[in-house]
């Protein structure tokens, strides 16, 4: 007989300890009631009708940003609503009605992270049913970005060459959409700048701006569905702004961002070397390396260089320019050392000149030393290289 009492005990304590039962009615007949719910985690209860029992919440917090699927079971042979709503409680964001036992879902796609509540509602008066709920929450692949960054004032700073990935186009509680994400970066040469990004969701179409280093001024801009890419030609060094948008309020994605700067290691000259006074030394028989017509912050070129240099000997001089772009034009002058303008010559990628200096040149030095000047001009916008001077 105690044996028996034992085994019995024992029976209703396995019971208790399998049996997950949340709905404590009448508390959770509304939102203001609702039971506490884990996302992955099944919970059971029972619904009644239209009269009593008519509805059973639950409130739950989703982590990040995803697509919301809620489950349920039927086991009884009444019908019932299965609706997902916002982090108010009344704003309902998806429905689905179920007329037969079985097992039944509602997906809510591109919702931030957030409160929301799921909740089974009778259908009629005899909707009597037992059900087993629970809710799944389908994230991107991406991690999300740090909010808030929706303006150029609160733009992230990432490195240069380097990605960086994101959430765009989500929904928030209460109906704002996550539609920009802003990200500032600095470029430490001359070059040209490749801006890409893809999609965890292909079928999405965003879009993706380069500005200057105010936030406002557009350099470039791509759009695609799950990524597209874009390069902005002869950029000087400099700081600059990527913004990401989500394009309408259906084009929720994860993504990964990358900034590349394309250079062809040659070495800069120094700045600010654009006037006939700022002219930078130059060796005789030597060379020197710089960048011409790159445009910089705010729209201004890098127009001229100046080098100055001063020979030794009466001669010949020979003057060679060697050009990374083959296909854009520019200008070379070479001065006198008061400014007089000996000669224009103008090239595409290779020059070879040679000058016969009078040692007689009323601008001596000291006898047979003559002082010279070389200034390299752009053209056309578009029209940057990076050079290499020989004399």
């Amino acid at each position: 007989m105690k044996l028996n009492k034992v085994l019995l005990s024992l029976a209703i304590m396995l019971c208790t300890v399998t049996q997950i039962w949340a709905d404590t009615e009448p508390d959770n007949d509304t939102y203001t009631g609702a039971e506490a719910l884990t996302v992955g985690i099944d919970v059971t209860g029972s619904i009644g009708n239209t009269t009593d029992d008519p509805a059973d919440y639950y409130q739950f917090t989703a982590d990040d940003d995803g697509n919301i699927t809620a489950t349920m079971v039927l086991t009884g042979a009444g019908y019932a609503y299965l609706k997902i709503y916002d982090s108010d409680g009344t704003t309902e964001l998806a429905s689905v009605l179920n007329l037969a036992p079985g097992t039944y879902s509602v997906t809510e796609n591109g919702r931030a992270a957030g409160t929301y509540y799921v909740a089974i509602k009778a259908y009629n008066t005899s909707s009597l049913s037992d059900y087993t709920l629970s809710v799944a929450i389908a994230t991107p692949p991406q991690a999300n970005d740090t909010e808030n960054n929706d303006t150029p004032g609160t733009a992230v700073t990432i490195s240069e060459n380097s990605s960086v990935t994101g959430h765009i186009g989500y929904r928030y509680n209460g109906g704002a959409y996550d539609m920009n994400d802003y990200y500032q970066f600095t470029t430490t040469n001359d070059g040209n700048v490749n801006i890409a990004f893809t999609s965890s969701e292909v079928g999405h179409y965003n879009s993706l701006y380069l500005y200057d280093n105010d936030g406002t001024t557009l350099l470039a801009s791509v759009s695609g569905y799950g990524g597209a890419s874009i390069t902005e030609n002869g950029l000087a060094a400099g700081t600059y702004y990527l913004r990401m948008y989500y394009y309408s309020t259906t084009q929720y994605s994860g993504y990964t961002l990358t900034n590349t700067v394309i250079t062809d290691g040659v070495v800069n000259d120094v700045e600010p070397n654009g006037t006939f006074a700022e002219a930078l030394p130059m060796m005789e028989n030597n060379s020197v390396n710089g960048h011409i017509g790159y445009r910089k912050n705010g729209g201004v070129y890098d127009q001229s260089d100046y080098y100055q240099f001063t020979t030794t000997n009466d001669g010949n001089i020979n003057l060679s320019f060697l050009s990374t772009e083959a296909g854009h034009y520019n200008t070379i002058y070479l001065y006198d050392i008061d400014g007089h303008n000996f000669t224009r010559i103008r090239f595409r990628l290779w020059l070879c000149i040679t000058y016969r200096i009078r040692s007689c040149c009323r601008n001596i030095l000291r006898q047979n030393v003559l002082l010279q000047h070389i200034r390299i001009q752009w053209i056309y916008i578009n029209q940057y290289c990076n050079n290499r001077w020989y004399c």
